[in-house]
């Protein structure tokens, strides 16, 4: 019993060693299956890193070129903004600074109108100096002020920082209350008659026996009114007021200009033709001992000034002739301008007289103390001034203007002899305007004035004088038109028709 005890517990001891080898053997085999499948799956593994270590470097590479571009493109925008806006900001400041330039030279002129309006103690002959004028807080204008012809020219000139701006303006003079009428007549000693087809539309100052219609020859008064607009008398002769002393100064200047050569001088006579040209450019004043004749065929050869073309002759415009920018012509002798010649902002003196005829046309001023005749269809635009004061030649008196047949004037006509002269033809100072003439502007005639065809605006005269053979009709008009209604507005005077001036701009110009 006992042996067979032990056995049975050695059998089972050694089921048990077995069992445990079993479990043993299963866990090492077991484990060895695991580590062979790790083994088989290691080789998977080592392949597929280094690929995944690959996109990532490529992804972090196009993530970083994307990210430059972009800084780059942002730069540029940013950049391309901030030069914009400084860009910007600078034109702001040169336009702020050109602004304030064109006001500062803008009061520069206003400053000078009111300098030579009378006002600070100056008046019309006021000439600032070369300091310049103060507008404001130690502000400057280079101001210069000259005459031209029968106006004046003022030029403002002012700098802020590296803008600059220059004006040049032409003033002229507002009309008094006597050119506001259609006719005014200083002598009293006769009626205004008028008869045939004449036409006054405005008010009229004549002496105390007004205005009467009249008989010439068979022909009576024609119109529906003697006067269309207020008669008004006036018991002593007077005229309105006018002050020569400006003009007078022009042929001052002139005179000296003519008797102390300066300038370029050449001697003997000079013809200009197409593709030659006075030296303006070079010398202010062209100076010829002898005649000079502008003779251009080519219409668009121009003469270009500022500048003086003197002539101890004459001086001959004609053909297709063109002169502008404040050109003057100066002659002892006698100006003819004829053809189609065209000048522009010019001024004629002529010491034996001036003639313009053909298609002739004028913008500017025509002086002589000698005859000045406008014929056939010349023509002076508006600003234009003709001015003769008369002279004594020979022990006679002598000194007409006379605007014959289709002539017209823009502008002012002033015939001003230095005192009033009665000769016994009447003829010595005499204004006329044949019947087809035409004046849009003001006449003044301290004489008289033969007046046959139309005026549009103003006529201030000593006397009407009116010839039909074999008499004479002083203070007579027939078939003459004065129509006060017609004249433009803002019309302007030249100075020297106000005790204080009262002066307005007639041109403006920007110069830079």
């Amino acid at each position: 019993m006992q042996v067979a005890s032990v056995q049975v517990k050695s059998m089972q001891v050694k089921s048990m060693q077995v069992a445990s080898m079993q479990v043993a053997n299963e866990k090492q085999k077991g484990t060895s299956d695991k580590q062979r499948a790790t083994s088989n799956q290691q080789p998977a593994t080592s392949y597929k890193q280094p690929a995944t270590r690959h996109a990532l470097a490529d992804s972090q590479g196009s993530a970083l070129v994307l990210v430059l571009v972009m800084v780059t493109v942002i730069t540029t925008i940013v950049g391309a903004v901030l030069m914009g806006t400084l860009l910007q900001l600078r034109l702001i400041v040169k336009e702020k600074h050109r602004l304030q330039a064109f006001y500062l030279a803008e009061a520069g002129i206003y400053k000078a109108i009111w300098h030579l309006s009378g006002n600070g103690g100056k008046d019309i002959f006021w000439r600032p100096e070369n300091t310049g004028v103060e507008i404001f807080d130690h502000q400057m204008a280079a101001v210069t002020v000259q005459q031209w012809g029968g106006f004046l020219q003022v030029t403002s000139t002012a700098n802020v920082h590296r803008a600059g701006k220059s004006i040049r303006v032409l003033l002229g003079e507002q009309p008094p209350a006597p050119f506001r009428q259609a006719v005014f007549v200083g002598c009293v000693d006769y009626p205004l008659v008028v008869t045939g087809r004449n036409r006054i539309v405005g008010d009229v100052t004549v002496g105390p026996e007004g205005v009467k219609k009249g008989r010439i020859k068979g022909r009576d008064f024609e119109g529906d009114k003697l006067v269309d607009g207020k008669v008004i008398r006036q018991s002593r002769p007077q005229m309105p007021y006018f002050n020569p002393l400006m003009l007078e100064t022009v042929f001052r200047e002139y005179l000296d200009a003519l008797e102390n050569p300066s300038g370029e001088q050449v001697f003997g006579d000079r013809t200009f033709v197409d593709g030659e040209m006075p030296p303006l450019a070079e010398a202010r004043n062209f100076y010829v001992h002898g005649d000079v004749q502008l003779n251009y065929s080519d219409a668009n050869t121009t003469i270009h000034g500022p500048g003086m073309i003197s002539s101890t002759g004459n001086i001959v415009v004609q053909n297709h002739t063109q002169i502008t920018g404040y050109v003057e012509l100066i002659a002892v002798g006698k100006i003819i301008v004829k053809d189609e010649a065209r000048l522009e902002n010019c001024v004629l003196f002529a010491r034996q007289g001036i003639e313009v005829s053909g298609d002739g046309k004028i913008e500017g001023q025509l002086f002589s103390p000698s005859d000045i005749v406008l014929k056939e269809r010349a023509a002076l635009s508006y600003p234009s001034l003709v001015y003769c004061p008369g002279a004594t030649r020979d022990q006679t008196w002598q000194g007409q203007i006379s605007l014959q047949d289709q002539a017209a004037v823009r502008g002012t006509v002033i015939l001003f002899p230095d005192k009033k002269h009665n000769d016994e033809t009447h003829d010595a100072t005499i204004l006329s305007l044949g019947k087809n003439a035409k004046v849009v502007g003001a006449v003044y005639s301290r004489n008289y004035t033969n007046q046959q065809g139309t005026i549009y605006g103003t006529v201030v005269t000593g006397q009407f004088f009116l010839y039909e053979s074999p008499t004479i009709y002083l203070n007579w008009l027939q078939d003459a038109v004065t129509d006060r209604a017609q004249l433009p507005e803002g019309f302007l005077l030249p100075i020297g028709f106000n005790e204080r001036p009262r002066l307005e701009v007639l041109k403006w110009e920007e110069l830079k």
